[in-house]
């Protein structure tokens, strides 16, 4: 056997002990997670490969003897690691050189100081899902010296209120915060270049004005700016500063504009895009209006908006991408702008009437894209 696969032993809530063969390369996602009770898994040095989430929830491991063999990886205690004797869990790493990248902590812990080297190595990334799902983690402190936070390495972490970055850090992964209802203390250094789609979704307690104070490429700004009224929203959109203009990325709060108009200009800087996922899940939009500076929609971008029913989409628009409205049934009958190029796949939901002026881009995109007039 070499292969452990996708949730092989996930939730075997009384398993304690693992005995693998000489022959194993790889473990896949999940593949332990949920085992609390586990404690002895030693891996042998054939192990080249550990997906994320392989070990999440696995509080009792002992990981200095599971990953002692393999050249890889390392793990060690919680309570080594954070300097806290009473403190319950363990972590695993990845080794490159003399650097490393925390894949994964289970640890019931409240707060966390992560130090910036761990066996004499020095701490340069927390990977995709490093704490994902910590129940217990209130606030934490990241060192200087990493550059990046990977893909959903906070998210639904529900207790989470304060994370301090480093001013290293450059990279923060999709979803890094997503689903952690409770933070509210994050401030996005200067360093920060890249921040992946719905990073904050539904961190419904974070303003982002004051997120973003000392970032020039990210912003925020309230949502009411959003609103027909100027009164119906609360919360705060985020948006990135890009070569060709403005990409409005995202929002937080706890109420979304029922008729929503999207500014023409940020910082008099024309807004050209919808970015990946930034309405996805917004129950309360009824009515949507994008600026006639608008050329893109993004992967995501309205779905699962349930309520919307009316949209006015510019004649500036030439990109629709996947799922850009795709489970936002009550959209029809859809009027298309003429000067379409690019349809994803599914950008509007599979009842939707779909409509153009005959003899342009747009009716030439949709026949190219197996979309009939109607469907």
């Amino acid at each position: 056997m070499t292969e452990i696969g996708e949730f092989a032993f996930s939730r075997c809530q009384t398993l304690e002990s693992v005995v693998f063969p000489k022959t194993l390369t790889s473990i896949d996602r999940a593949a332990f997670a949920g085992c609390k009770a586990l404690k002895s898994a030693p891996l042998p040095e054939s192990v080249a490969e550990i997906e994320s989430q392989a070990f999440n929830a696995c509080f009792a491991l002992d990981a200095e003897e599971a990953f002692r063999a393999p050249a890889r990886f390392g793990g060690a205690s919680a309570a080594k690691v954070f300097g806290k004797p009473d403190v319950l869990g363990m972590l695993w790493y990845e080794i490159d050189g003399d650097e490393i990248a925390i894949r994964g902590c289970s640890t019931r812990a409240v707060s966390l100081v992560v130090p910036s080297e761990i066996d004499g190595r020095r701490v340069v990334a927390l990977g995709d899902y490093a704490f994902f799902l910590s129940p217990d983690l209130a606030s934490i402190t990241i060192p200087e010296g990493v550059t990046s936070v990977g893909a959903f390495c906070f998210r639904q972490c529900e207790s989470l209120t304060k994370v301090d970055l480093p001013s290293t850090v450059k990279t923060l992964g999709q979803q890094a915060f997503a689903f952690s209802p409770k933070l509210e203390n994050l401030t996005i250094p200067e360093s920060v270049e890249s921040i992946g789609r719905a990073a904050f979704i539904q961190c419904d307690r974070l303003n982002l004005i004051d997120a973003f104070r000392n970032n020039e490429r990210f912003g925020g700004m309230r949502l009411c700016e959003f609103s027909a009224d100027g009164a119906s929203a609360d919360g705060y959109a985020w948006y990135e500063k890009k070569d060709d203009g403005v990409a409005v990325r995202g929002y937080v709060g706890d109420r979304a504009p029922r008729k929503m108009f999207v500014p023409d200009y940020i910082e008099r800087i024309p807004v050209v895009e919808i970015g990946a996922d930034a309405f996805n899940l917004t129950p309360e939009l009824e009515e949507l209006a994008l600026p006639d500076t608008v050329v893109r929609i993004d992967h995501s971008a309205f779905d699962f908006c349930r309520a919307l029913k009316r949209v006015h989409f510019p004649q500036s628009l030439k990109t629709l991408e996947e799922d850009a409205f795709a489970n936002s049934p009550l959209i029809k009958p859809l009027v298309l702008p003429r000067g379409i190029v690019e349809l994803g796949p599914d950008a509007f939901h599979q009842d939707a009437v779909l409509r153009a002026p005959h003899d342009c881009a747009t009716a030439e995109t949709l026949k190219a894209n197996g979309y009939q007039e109607s469907r």
